[in-house]
């Protein structure tokens, strides 16, 4: 009862759980910034790795020392933690600053066979009349590159292809004569341009760095702010309750929410349940609103927690008690 009487508590809980819906939705940061930068998922996923775990040990001792050094009251660890929540909120929107899509024939852009002023996205469709006859499979993504237009087509036979024009070694060098295309085709998705992927790859892995070493940095302040607004003989419980929340309302809800946003935005299935391609850029502008609006909800929440918290959170446990209850 004590707990529920007390609005610190509460709005320090709402905030934090708000702040792990978002937390929750990162594991999925690998797979997106390689379709965004065009890199490996290998590189991405490697690299964010080693830089949040840096940002994160650098954070920790950021934050420690801070609060070892001027030991604040409960309603200055929560300004601490609500500062660093405003400061690297825009971070959420780090990912707005992406390559362009890829190009890929029937999803992105029209077949060269259609006419342009006839076709949008809501016509997304991988047979045409080119290839209208080939009965072709989305089963496999085996895409073929048109490196006039820099164009992808989703496989050869997507591409109007009958066979490979020449082998050498065993290994397919080209594509002629395709009905989709009077190029030549070569294996593999169009490669993307150097000076896009490299350039905003590296100001995104930069945003990682500090922005995780400002955001963990809050930690240890908040912490020892559930110990501060609660009395002494509730702290055990309070911990308890933190737990449950994070665990019921922010790690599951997350990936179910974030996870359902993914989904949404796939183009082309295949069969199992997997996704070959997705609609990156709307995709990624409605994740990355969703991460900014959790994340602005719980800050909400913590300067709401801040306000309402006393002055000297750290009072004995009856005199607290008195404040909460009143």
């Amino acid at each position: 009862k004590r707990q529920l009487r007390n609005k610190t508590l509460l709005f320090l809980l709402a905030g934090e759980t708000f702040n792990n819906v978002f937390l929750s939705s990162l594991p999925y940061d690998a797979k997106l910034n390689s379709a965004l930068f065009k890199i490996s998922i290998t590189e991405t996923g490697t690299l964010i790795g080693i830089l949040r775990g840096v940002g994160t040990v650098v954070g920790l001792c950021i934050g420690g020392t801070f609060m070892a050094k001027f030991t604040p009251s409960g309603k200055t660890c929560l300004l601490f933690v609500a500062i660093t929540q405003l400061i690297t909120l825009p971070a959420s929107l780090m990912s707005l600053l992406h390559c362009d899509t890829e190009t890929v024939v029937g999803i992105t852009v029209p077949y060269p066979t259609t006419t342009s002023s006839n076709w949008n996205e809501r016509s997304r469709n991988l047979t045409d009349k080119c290839n209208a006859n080939c009965g072709c499979s989305t089963e496999f993504y085996e895409p073929v590159c048109d490196l006039q237009r820099h164009l992808t087509f989703f496989s050869p036979c997507h591409a109007g292809c009958a066979s490979p024009q020449t082998l050498v070694e065993g290994t397919i060098k080209k594509y002629e004569n395709c009905q989709c295309s009077e190029a030549v085709l070569v294996p593999g998705a169009c490669p993307p341009e150097y000076s896009c992927s490299r350039k905003k790859w590296m100001v995104f892995v930069v945003q990682q760095l500090i922005g995780v070493m400002i955001f963990i940095s809050s930690f240890p302040a908040l912490n020892v702010a559930y110990l501060r607004v609660v009395p002494e003989i509730d702290r055990t419980a309070t911990q308890g309750i933190k737990q449950f929340f994070n665990r019921a309302f922010g790690f599951l809800l997350g990936p179910i929410i974030f996870g359902a946003i993914i989904d949404s935005y796939c183009v082309v299935w295949r069969g199992g349940g997997s996704c070959w391609l997705y609609d990156i850029h709307h995709m990624i502008v409605t994740f990355s609103i969703s991460q900014l609006g959790f994340r602005v909800v719980g800050t909400i929440c913590i300067l709401i927690a801040w306000r309402l918290c006393p002055e000297k959170a750290d009072n004995p446990p009856n005199v607290l008690e008195l404040r909460t209850s009143s």
